[in-house]
């Protein structure tokens, strides 16, 4: 058959069939490239927390027990002697928003040396719709930057409409890529 024929003097020689679910999941990647930091809006009542090393960490201990348990809060702290950054959000005792950051790694998508991907992030039921988790994340950038980080990634589910408008509080414009959840 040539395939630079017309389409129609092609003939179709087999028919596929292909089914698509109706609410297909994926994630949606955002990048964003900055040098200065956020304006931040504050939020009445809560505290930031950034953890960068084992003795911040060490510090925060009681804060670290009380949301991953014993073995969690050691886990925590191992990954943190790693490399990885966790930071969260508290309004007294209670935590609102915890995430992670890791620096020149992902699982699913390229990123450079020196990069940050921001995430899993996590927002208390009670503490949505008051802009905890923007702030705790944009808290998290500058934080970042001060420590000459220039480049961030976040992703999403596509459906994740909260945690959409909180990217973009955040500073990240459109989606720069996707791929497909399990």
């Amino acid at each position: 058959m040539d395939y630079l024929q017309p389409a129609s003097a092609a003939q179709a020689a087999h028919t596929v069939r292909l089914q698509i679910p109706d609410k297909l999941s994926f994630q949606l990647v955002f990048r964003q490239e900055r040098s200065q930091p956020l304006e931040v809006s504050p939020v009445s009542g809560v505290s930031f927390h950034f953890i960068d090393s084992l003795g911040v960490g060490l510090a925060q201990w009681s804060a670290l027990k009380g949301l991953f348990g014993l073995a969690g809060a050691l886990k925590a702290l191992a990954k943190v002697q790693r490399g990885r950054v966790f930071y969260f959000v508290a309004d007294g005792p209670q935590v609102l928003h915890t995430g992670w950051v890791s620096s020149s790694f992902c699982r699913f998508y390229r990123v450079e040396p020196g990069d940050v991907v921001i995430g899993p992030i996590w927002s208390a039921e009670a503490s949505r719709s008051r802009g905890v988790g923007a702030y705790g994340t944009q808290m998290a950038i500058n934080a970042l930057l001060k420590k000459g980080v220039r480049v961030f990634f976040i992703d999403t589910a596509n459906g994740n409409v909260p945690c959409l408008k909180m990217i973009g509080k955040c500073g990240f414009g459109a989606p720069v890529a996707s791929y497909l959840r399990d």
